[in-house]
């Protein structure tokens, strides 16, 4: 298994209550190393405190203003530290083996037998 991290992006504007399926997906991810940014614009509190409540390892950015997808992803892969970044919709669900697959594409499961 491949021990790079992951930085994976979620842009959310908080509608339509799909944060928890996708950050519940990720959390089910056999990869073991992640890092999960959530892009908060939706300017209400409420709703930021609520993820951070419900899922308190991800790092949260809750913008003062709506600074839609593309400037909020940019926000995202800024803060990222991983080696990959995942950028994803707040409405994707992923299957739990979906990095570990994705991983194995690039061939780092073969690499990391040599590093």
């Amino acid at each position: 298994m491949s021990n790079q991290l992951v930085s994976i992006v979620v842009v959310t504007a908080g509608t339509n209550g799909h944060i928890d399926s996708c950050l519940d997906s990720i959390r089910k991810q056999t990869h073991p190393k992640l890092e999960v940014t959530v892009i908060d614009n939706s300017l209400n509190q409420e709703f930021s405190h609520d993820i951070l409540r419900r899922y308190p390892d991800v790092n949260l950015y809750q913008s003062r203003k709506n600074l839609f997808y593309c400037e909020s992803l940019n926000k995202g892969i800024e803060m990222g530290k991983g080696d990959f970044i995942l950028c994803l919709n707040d409405d994707a669900t992923l299957d739990k083996r979906f990095i570990e697959e994705a991983l194995k594409s690039f061939g780092l499961t073969f690499l990391n037998n040599f590093t």
